[in-house]
Order: C-alpha cells, then sequence, then structure tokens
C-alpha cells in the first residue's frame, strides 16, 4: 500500500515541472551545446570526457561520457540529454517522498514550486542539465540517509554517491562536505570516536578530490558576485503572480511551527514586513522564503538540512559563476524543509489520494495536448508563449545556419553574428531584449569554427551577417534571408556593414 502511495504522490508533485517540460520538448540546440559541439568536432573521444570543455573550469568525466553516449544514441539531437535530465530530476523527487513522512505536504509544494517557478529547471532544455539532474539525485540520497540514524554502512553509501555524484560534477562534494560537518553535530550524541576519524578523513579527502576537479576555479567573496546572486533569484519574478506566490510561500515555514499563537503571528508579520521591504529595494523575495525556512530548520535543529539550504543558496557568491539554472538546487532543498516536520498537517491531508492525483495528471495532461495542439486555454496560453516562442527559435536558428553554411555567404568575406546587446551597429537599432536569442555569440563562433575546418573567421571582418531575434530598426542593410514564427517573431538576417 505504502508503495502505491508513494507513486500517486510523486505523480502529483512532479505535474508542476513536468507541465512546463512537456511543453517545450525537444528543444533543438541550445546555448552552450553549440559550443561543446564544436569542441566535440575539434578533440577526441578522450579528451572530451577527461578535460574540460567549454566554459567549465571543472572535470566532469562520468557527466561528459553519458552526455556523448546519449549525443551519439539521438544521432546529434539533444532530445535523449534532455528527457535523461529531467528521468533524473523526476528520480530525485520519488526518493524524497519514499523517504519522508510528510509525503503529501512536500508533493503540494513540490507541484506549486515545479508550476510557478519552473525557470529553475531550465536546466532541463541544455545540455549541461544532467550535470544538476545527477546533483538533484544525490541532495535527494542525503534527504534519504538524514531520516536515518548514522551507521557505517550507511556512511559509506552516501559517500561513495558523492564521488560518483562529483564526476558530474564537482558541486556535490561541497554540498555533502556541509552536510557531513552538520550532520555529525545533529547526531553527535549517538556517534563514537572511530565514526569521528571517519567522517574527518573523508571530509580530507574529498576536499581534495575538489581541488583536483576544480584546477581553475577561483574562490573569492565580491560585492559583484553577490549583486550577480541577487539577479539570478530576482528572475523568477517574472510577473506579480510569482511575487505573490513567493510571498505566500515565505509564510508557510513560520505556520508549520510549534509555537504559541501570538509569537507565530509576531513571526507572520515580520516575513510580511521584510517581503515589502525586498519589493520596495528591488531584492529577491526569495531570501524571505530561505529566511523563513532557515527559522524553521533552527527551531526543529535540523542542522544537516540548514547546512544544505544556505550551501545551496550561497555557494555561488564565492566563485565567479551566475548560472540561473544553479537555483534549482535551492528550491529542491526549500520544499523538503517546508515540509519536514509537519506531522499535524500532514494528517489532516489524508484526503489526498488515488483519485485526486489521478485527477491532477489528467488535467496536466489535458492541457499539455491542448497547448500543443495550438488550442486556446484562457491565462495558460498567453503564459505558455514564452516557453513556445524559445523553443521554436532553437529550431529557427539551426534552420539559419543551415542556410548559412550552403549560401554563397559563407566565405572569408562574410560572418555570421547573432544581434544581441553587446554588439554595436549605427544602421541596427533595437528597443527591445535579446531574450529570444538561442546561444551566444561565442558558442556560435566556435561551433561554426569547428565546421568550417581550414576557413578561419576573423572578427574584426567589416561585413557580417546579422541574425534578429526581435523587432529592430534597420537601416543601410539587405535582407538576404528570414523565417517566419507562430511564437517567436520573425526572424531576419540582414547584411550590414559596421
Amino acid at each position: 500500500m505504502e508503495k502505491v502511495e508513494n507513486i500517486y504522490l510523486w505523480l502529483i508533485a512532479i505535474s508542476g515541472l513536468s507541465f512546463w517540460f512537456f511543453l517545450g520538448f525537444p528543444f533543438a540546440n541550445y546555448y552552450e551545446s553549440y559550443y561543446w559541439i564544436g569542441e566535440l568536432n575539434n578533440s577526441s573521444f578522450l579528451q572530451m570526457i577527461f578535460q574540460p570543455t567549454g566554459h567549465y573550469t571543472t572535470y566532469r568525466p562520468l557527466g561528459q561520457l553519458l552526455i556523448l553516449i546519449l549525443y551519439k544514441a539521438a544521432n546529434g539531437s539533444m532530445f535523449l540529454i534532455q528527457l535523461s535530465s529531467y528521468i533524473l530530476t523526476i528520480s530525485a523527487i520519488f526518493i524524497v517522498i519514499k523517504s519522508l513522512n510528510e509525503k503529501r505536504i512536500f508533493s503540494l509544494t513540490s507541484i506549486f514550486i515545479g508550476g510557478f517557478l519552473f525557470s529553475g529547471f531550465g536546466y532541463l532544455f541544455h545540455l549541461h542539465g544532467l550535470y544538476y539532474g545527477a546533483i538533484l539525485l544525490f541532495l535527494s540520497l542525503l534527504f534519504y540517509n538524514h531520516r536515518k540514524n548514522f551507521s557505517n554502512n550507511n556512511f559509506i553509501i552516501t559517500s561513495s554517491a558523492a564521488f560518483i555524484a562529483s564526476l558530474f560534477h564537482p558541486l556535490a562534494l561541497i554540498f555533502h562536505i556541509f552536510y557531513l560537518a552538520s550532520n555529525t553535530i545533529e547526531k553527535r550524541k549517538s556517534l563514537i570516536k572511530k565514526q569521528y576519524v571517519m567522517i574527518i578523513s573523508v571530509i580530507i579527502v574529498e576536499l581534495i578530490l575538489l581541488f583536483i576537479l576544480s584546477p581553475g576555479q577561483k574562490i573569492y567573496l565580491n560585492s559583484d558576485n553577490l549583486t550577480g546572486l541577487m539577479e539570478i533569484y530576482k528572475s523568477f519574478e517574472m510577473n506579480k503572480i510569482i511575487t505573490v506566490f513567493l510571498i505566500l510561500l515565505s509564510l508557510v515555514p513560520v505556520i508549520s511551527l510549534k509555537i504559541q499563537k501570538l509569537n507565530r503571528i509576531y513571526l507572520l508579520t515580520a516575513i510580511i514586513i521584510l517581503s515589502v521591504i525586498c519589493i520596495l529595494n528591488s531584492l529577491p523575495i526569495l531570501i524571505v522564503v530561505a529566511f523563513s525556512c532557515g527559522l524553521k530548520l533552527i527551531h526543529t535543529k535540523r542542522w544537516a538540512i540548514l547546512s544544505l539550504l544556505i550551501a545551496t543558496f550561497f555557494f555561488t557568491v564565492f566563485t565567479d559563476v551566475e548560472s540561473g539554472h544553479l537555483k534549482v538546487f535551492v528550491l529542491f532543498v526549500l520544499a523538503y524543509s517546508i515540509a519536514v516536520d509537519w506531522k499535524s498537517l500532514e494528517d489532516e491531508m489524508q484526503f489526498i489520494k488515488f483519485n485526486f492525483s489521478y485527477s491532477v495528471v489528467f488535467i496536466v495532461a489535458l492541457m499539455i495536448f491542448l497547448l500543443r495542439s495550438e488550442m486556446n486555454v484562457p491565462v495558460l496560453s498567453k503564459l505558455s508563449n514564452s516557453i513556445f516562442a524559445k523553443k521554436e527559435s532553437s529550431y529557427q536558428l539551426e534552420e539559419v545556419i543551415d542556410w548559412y553554411l550552403k549560401s554563397n555567404y559563407n566565405n572569408n568575406d562574410t560572418e555570421l553574428w547573432l544581434y544581441d546587446n553587446s554588439v554595436k551597429n549605427k544602421n541596427i537599432e533595437c528597443s527591445e531584449s535579446t531574450d529570444l536569442n538561442p546561444t551566444t555569440n561565442e558558442n556560435l563562433y566556435i561551433y561554426l569554427n569547428s565546421i568550417n575546418r581550414g576557413k578561419k573567421l576573423d572578427k574584426t571582418k567589416s561585413q557580417k551577417l546579422y541574425i534578429l531575434f526581435n523587432n529592430c530598426e534597420v537601416s543601410e542593410s539587405r535582407l538576404v534571408h528570414s523565417l517566419k514564427g507562430k511564437y517567436s517573431k520573425e526572424v531576419s538576417v540582414f547584411l550590414a556593414n559596421d
């Protein structure tokens, strides 16, 4: 019976992110995949596995190997990589549900986080999403282990899992070190001297391994990194609906606390005031959500989970990495933190059974079918246009590249450029952002150079073909190619002089 319960609660939990994933799936080549394919065209199989590729400064041999296998198996397509990232992510959610007593709370929290904050799961459409999916799976194993008493077998299993996960991304070692140190404090009364020695030894080994796998990664703290972190979390708030959702979410951990009613009112008032301060100062509301969850974890003395919350929220401050996809880890920890130690509500939610799960899955599947069939669904049609436009633009760029490679413009006098905010041309003025660009010029440059072997593209060439994915004022330039779009705007290619 428990197995059946785990499955239908898991289906509820993954419905939010699954809705958006299957609306967009599959994307064509997207962002770093162009750089990665360019490296693949210029490198041997072993070099791709055992050397950092693209923008990475870390070794990820197991992740690279799996991506290579999936890329080759899909005949040069990204769909198997995207599907595998999704499978790893939903597997991580299943493990948490299996380990938690508060399964229903976690399921409902997850469906809302996946539905409202899907931008945190945008990595599912990226090549490097496979690395992040593996880390989420590892985090779920830590959650599973946390609910058990400390034992040598569990310690060996989680440490081995940390090593395997580090071969997908060394970030797993940081999370494990934080977890080990804090879990030791939390369960110190049950530990013996030999186990302390084991824990300290593993932490030392993992620190050494971390430096081996991350030779080019600098660790420092500065205001730019802190600003970048705030911008990453602020990017969640794409509309007022999401802002309101985050404010409501920040109140939930306080409601779950076993404290006097008056104290709860004081805390709820403080959380609302903090949210208003964040709004007035253009700071992300996610700060308040994390703070609220932190208070709960301190009150319940869940030091291991608190350390993971701190690590997943702040670790990018100490690096020069500002990828928006890194925010998924803190979302995962927040969902767990909200659910854990809330038995009273879990008992009241026993009405959530198979029929409820069936209804949720049916509604989500129906909405996906209707939207992908281009039928109008109030509210959802407008909200889904963004992901449809990004998917469409990824295929449009592939078509433009294919046209360019076969055209007479593929020569030593002309190069292909995506027009973005970093490009300056007196004949082109854009009032809109370039969010629909499916990659960057650096990625595109590496990719085209790998195909045009023997031909050196010079970035200083005066004659450029500009690809425009947004509405721009273009003068003294010749339109040489264009593609109509259903969701994205018309893609135009102009020949212009700088």
